[in-house]
């Protein structure tokens, strides 16, 4: 069997084999970028990535420095093709691009990210020596990685530990966050290779390995990092309004999704500690808006609300806050999203087509990022695209009994984007080892608990409240505290 298996695999997976691949090579090669993206979320197929990576180091073999960068270009487009698709429904659907100006601007994005990749090919391909390349697979993986996630403001999407948030992988994330997990993943898959095609010590030492990883995942799958501090238990109501997107900043929509958020809310004053709006849930940015909501808060007295919403200074600049409505407890986006939330060249990109006009597109990042105080609770918050930095959540993190989350994912419509949103925010969740309230307009909204399991959720697109009860924990992970 593994003689037959061995001459079918020989092409690819073997020594001896020279540096032009066939036919059905290239298919397999592409096929293995293909495959990447459905082991994230919603499909969370995570053993897809092993098979995928596997796929990926074998085409690297016996190839030069140019082949290998090509190669690793190529996968890099599959995956992202699929992986960052929703990015099209965000320009076209919601930036009210046409459909071949926002299909310009994806296939150019999907380049950029596969460029930025493919670096790490040609890196790859002047790695001589067998230890050398296996140890570079995984580090030169994750190098690249992590400058996507900060080159330009970066793109921390779909980095492959984010999809082992929940398989034994993940039990590595409270340890050196989603980093670790990228890295010990891709290890496992370039020491399994060196067993397929070495032989002698080479083979035993990188056996002996690959058991080593087993064995420190098994004894970590189960440690609890963090526990729950007794009687510090509160209900919170996550209001999830659902108002479309094209209409968030319509004036002539603005009462009425004023009218549903109080309307929602109604029933769980007396009934929830924190009652919850998701980001820029009021349309009517501060300090306009603020007699409304005071009068509403103090209709209720028993219970915070707590909502995202816009701030104009006094200069006329506008900020993405979370404010604690009635107390001076309030916090602001720091991460701004490009073209979203600000136009990188303005001078040169606004009038310049109706994409760089959108509404709401001209925030200042904030430096009022202090955690907020309630009673005994320090909460710490991000907004939105915030979410998929781990440093900067490390950040909000410390020194505080829960992380908030407020979102809005309208923007991504139903494309892969809300599912990914939420599994990057359960990997904040177990690198912490804290529970997250995570609060959007149109879904997912959920408790996460600091395991990276979801425990309450609404689907996508409904107007519902979610009610549930929140823990505080103490201790810190070792990604938290170093």
């Amino acid at each position: 069997m593994r003689k037959r298996l061995k001459s079918l695999l020989s092409p690819l997976f073997y020594k001896g084999g020279n540096s032009t691949l066939s036919l059905y090579q290239w298919g397999l090669l592409i096929f293995s970028g293909l495959l990447l993206p459905f082991s994230f979320a919603p499909f969370e197929m995570y053993w897809l990535s092993i098979v995928s990576l596997f796929g990926l180091l074998a085409a690297l073999q016996h190839c030069t420095p140019k082949q290998a960068f090509f190669r690793v270009f190529l996968f890099s487009i599959a995956f992202f093709s699929i992986g960052a698709s929703w990015v099209f429904i965000s320009i076209h659907r919601f930036g009210d691009a046409s459909i071949f100006l926002a299909g310009m601007l994806t296939v150019f994005f999907i380049l950029y990210l596969s460029l930025l990749q493919a670096g790490f090919g040609w890196t790859f391909a002047h790695c001589q020596k067998p230890w050398i390349r296996t140890l570079w697979f995984a580090t030169g993986w994750v190098l690249f990685e992590l400058l996507r996630c900060y080159l330009f403001t970066g793109f921390p999407w779909l980095l492959i530990g984010t999809a082992h948030v929940l398989s034994p992988f993940g039990a590595l994330a409270p340890i050196g966050g989603v980093w670790l997990v990228s890295w010990t993943l891709a290890l496992f898959v370039s020491l399994s290779y060196l067993c397929l095609t070495e032989k002698g010590r080479t083979r035993s030492i990188g056996l002996f390995l690959v058991i080593l990883i087993v064995c420190v995942l098994f004894i970590f799958q189960n440690h609890s990092w963090t526990t729950p501090i007794k009687n510090k238990t509160i209900q919170v109501a996550l209001v999830q309004p659902s108002i479309p997107q094209s209409l968030r900043w319509d004036p002539n929509q603005a009462a009425q999704t004023l009218r549903t958020l109080e309307n929602l809310s109604e029933p769980y004053w007396d009934l929830a500690n924190w009652i919850i709006w998701p980001e820029g849930a009021v349309p009517i940015p501060l300090p306009e808006s603020s007699p409304w909501l005071l009068h509403l808060a103090k209709q209720h007295p028993s219970s915070h609300l707590i909502t995202g919403i816009p701030f104009r200074s006094s200069e006329g600049f506008y900020y993405n806050d979370v404010w604690v409505v009635g107390t001076s407890q309030y916090y602001e986006k720091q991460h701004l999203v490009p073209f979203g939330e600000y136009v990188p060249f303005e001078s040169w990109l606004r009038g310049f087509i109706q994409f760089f006009d959108l509404p709401m597109s001209d925030f200042k990042p904030g430096i009022h990022i202090a955690p907020l105080k309630l009673a005994d609770w320090r909460i710490g918050v991000a907004i939105c695209y915030e979410t998929a930095y781990p440093t900067l959540i490390r950040e909000r993190s410390k020194n505080v009994d829960i992380l908030l989350i407020v979102s809005n994912d309208a923007w991504f419509g139903h494309g892969l984007a809300p599912a990914q949103h939420l599994q990057i925010a359960q990997m904040r969740a177990r690198e912490t080892g804290m529970m997250i309230i995570r609060s959007t307009n149109n879904g997912f909204s959920a408790l996460i608990n600091p395991r990276g399991e979801v425990t309450a959720i609404l689907p996508l697109d409904t107007t519902e409240v979610l009610l549930g009860s929140v823990t505080a924990y103490s201790g810190e992970t070792l990604f938290k505290k170093f």
